[in-house]
């Protein structure tokens, strides 16, 4: 759907759209065995893939985690003794299927799942 340009807005993507980091494109091709690493293909430290059925993270620019294990996606301090301040990130609001990779740029959280790429704002 549309982004409205609010904090929490998502949009989702497929994932062959243009739109979409080329760095998401080629790791989900990576990852589906029909591209191979090569010179040319840098991965991003943001971009923390443990594996089929595995967790992913990473920080975003505000300082904060997030990690995708399954479908489930969380946002929180990890200085913070506070985990009421835990934010989740429901599953067909947010993300659409298994997560495989969270990417940072700017005030945006994308997720790759096996179905299709989400843009979380975030700032």
């Amino acid at each position: 759907g549309p982004d409205n340009g609010g904090v929490g807005s998502v949009v989702f993507y497929s994932k062959n759209d243009a739109s979409i980091p080329q760095v998401l494109g080629d790791y989900d091709q990576i990852l589906a065995g029909t591209k191979k690493i090569d010179a040319a293909f840098t991965m991003r430290a943001s971009v923390l893939a443990v594996g089929s059925g595995g967790i992913v993270s990473c920080f975003d620019q505000a300082g904060k985690m997030w990690v995708g294990s399954g479908t489930e996606l969380k946002r929180f301090d990890a200085y913070s003794m506070d985990k009421s301040q835990t934010e989740l990130f429901a599953q067909e609001t947010y993300v659409k299927g298994q997560i495989k990779a969270l990417l940072v740029d700017g005030g945006y959280m994308w997720v790759l799942t096996d179905q299709s790429v989400s843009r979380i704002r975030y700032q």
